[in-house]
This record gives structure tokens, sequence and C-alpha cells, in this order.
């Protein structure tokens, strides 16, 4: 086993480096291989990485890295995503099982929470009171001890609840008033953002998201389908809306927003119960979606009552960067 390199030099037999387009089939597969070694299954698509990738204000130059091995397999990646470090800059780092012993770990969070501070500093914030985030599968018990060692501390749970198309439940009755159209790709584009933008205000850590870098990741995202897309209206105002993706697994109910005024009538489960049927009618047997456990606008609760069950636990670890690691 390789000694902790932290942020200086990489262990011995591994390049560090920016990735590249060129890699993201490797970044997969790396991804994929962690969680199943984690947790049994993966959901990771090249789309998921190209989402981030497309914001604008990420680099990969500066907010990414890519470790190889001698022979050029790419085994690890990280990046440290500060694009509003006001509130929380993201952190992640995943390493190939077949190289969890190599030290790769360490020394991409020294790296990552190096390239942090830079990030807070460049935002004219104080690094040592910006706080920093990183997930983590709750079957990756060295990633949970590194976190841990390096000051991290588990503050919320992350959901992944499936159904099974068999146990769908009736499709819905809509709200008095509310009318459902599709999603009309350079006409709602504006309307369906600022629903989100609106209704996401109430979740962890949130952060308004800028038109121009929600459009870029939206349709930088291979997943995205905009017949999988439907707005919600009360008369001539949008006031929510549900996104999914077509996974190659499973449907994916990736977004569902309900503006707060009209909570409490029955419109998010309407609109999620017609999603789901929408995949089903694409021949997914199963549905999931993602949801955080202490969410306060009450989701994940609505979530089991239309039939949705708890499949995987994603921790969620947080520190402030402090000066020095």
């Amino acid at each position: 086993m390789s000694s902790p390199a932290g942020p200086g030099e990489p262990p011995s037999g591994f390049v560090v480096r920016s990735p590249g387009r060129d890699d993201l089939d490797g970044i997969v597969a790396v991804m994929r291989a962690s969680e199943i070694a984690a947790s049994g299954d993966s959901l990771v698509t090249p789309g998921e990485i190209l989402f981030d990738w497309a914001d604008p204000r990420f680099s990969l130059e500066r907010d990414a890295w890519a470790a190889l091995d001698d022979g050029g397999r790419l085994l690890a990646y990280a990046y440290s995503f500060g694009n509003d470090p006001a509130d929380l800059i993201d952190l992640y780092v995943v390493v190939h099982p077949e190289a969890a012993e190599q030290g790769l770990d360490d020394h991409l969070l020294g790296l990552a929470l190096r390239r942090c501070r830079e990030q807070a500093a460049e935002a004219g914030l104080d690094p040592a009171a910006t706080s920093v985030g990183a997930p983590c599968l709750r079957g990756d018990a060295r990633l949970r001890a590194l976190l841990q060692r390096r000051g991290f501390a588990h503050t919320r749970v992350f959901l992944r609840m499936v159904i099974d198309v068999a146990d769908l439940p009736a499709p819905p009755v809509w709200p008095d008033g509310i009318a459902v159209t599709a999603f009309r790709p350079g006409a709602d584009d504006r309307t369906l953002h600022a629903v989100i933008d609106e209704a996401f205000l109430d979740h962890f850590h949130a952060r308004p998201v800028p038109y121009d870098a929600w459009a870029a990741q939206v349709y930088g995202d291979e997943d995205f389908d905009p017949d999988l897309v439907l707005i919600a209206h009360d008369g001539d105002e949008a006031v929510g809306a549900v996104v999914a993706l077509a996974l190659p697994e499973m449907g994916d109910i990736d977004l569902l927003a309900v503006r707060r005024p009209w909570r409490g009538h029955g419109l998010g489960t309407a609109l999620l119960i017609h999603m789901l049927h929408r995949l089903a009618a694409r021949g997914y047997d199963r549905c999931c979606l993602g949801v955080d456990a202490q969410n306060t606008t009450g989701a994940a609760g609505l979530y089991r009552r239309v039939g949705m069950r708890p499949q995987r636990e994603n921790d969620f670890f947080e520190r402030t960067l402090g000066e020095a690691d």
C-alpha cells in the first residue's frame, strides 16, 4: 500500500492531469466500477458528467483531475465545483476499486481542497469560513474514513427511491384549474428554468442557477429528452414541472418542481404519477428518483405515498475549509 501523497506529487506509478473529452468513457467506467463495488449497481451515464462539464462556470483545466497509471489507464477522477462558494463548494473524488490502496484518493482530495480555497479566495471569501461538501456512497467505507480523517462530518442522507411499473398508481386526477403541456425547446426554456429555480430555493444548500449556465447544462446533457419534460400551468402562470431521463437501466425522475403557493393540492403527486406512466409506456419496468431524506418540503413522504421505496442511501459530508490540511 502506498503512503498518502497529499496535494504534492502523485503516488508512484501514476500521472495526474486535467481531464478532457477523450477521457469521458474512462471516467464513466471508474464511476460505475466504484458504485457497483459499494452498492451493487450504477446508473452513471456520460450525460451525467457532461452536465457538469457544460456549466460555463466550471473549468476542466482548473477544477478537475484525472489519474492514470503508467499504461495510460484512467483509474481516478475528482473535481471541485465552486459555482457559488458563498454557500457551498461541491467536491467529488472517485477511485477505481482496483486502485483503492494506492493513495490516489488522498492525493486527489488534497488537490481538490487546495482548489476549493482558491475558489473561495477568488470570490472574496474567507477560506477558513467557507463550507465544502462531498458525497459518499453508504458502502464506500474507505472514502468515508478518508473524509472523516480530513475533518468532514456526516450531515445528510440522500435516497435513491424506486418503484416497479407493476405497482404504479392509477393515472392522476389533476387539481382544478391545472393544465399540463409538453415542453417546447426554444419557446419554454426560460419558463422551465424559472419554475425549477424558484421551487428549489427551499432545498438543501439551494443556489439559484443563472439561466445561461442552466441552459448550457441541460442541452449539453446527452440524457436530456424534451419529450420527457412537462410544465403545469394555472391559467397563464407556470406553476410546476417534471423532468425525466431515459437511462439505460431504468426511467429516472430527474426533477419534480412545484412553486410554493401551489403546493399541498396534489399537483406534485399528479406530475410524478403522470411521468411515471409515460416512462412505463416507453417500456421500462422500473423507475427511480433521488431525494434528500431531510427535505423540508416533504418530498420523501410524497414519494413513499405514491409507492416508491428506498433502494440505496448516499451520505453527504461537510466541513469548513480551514487554513490547511
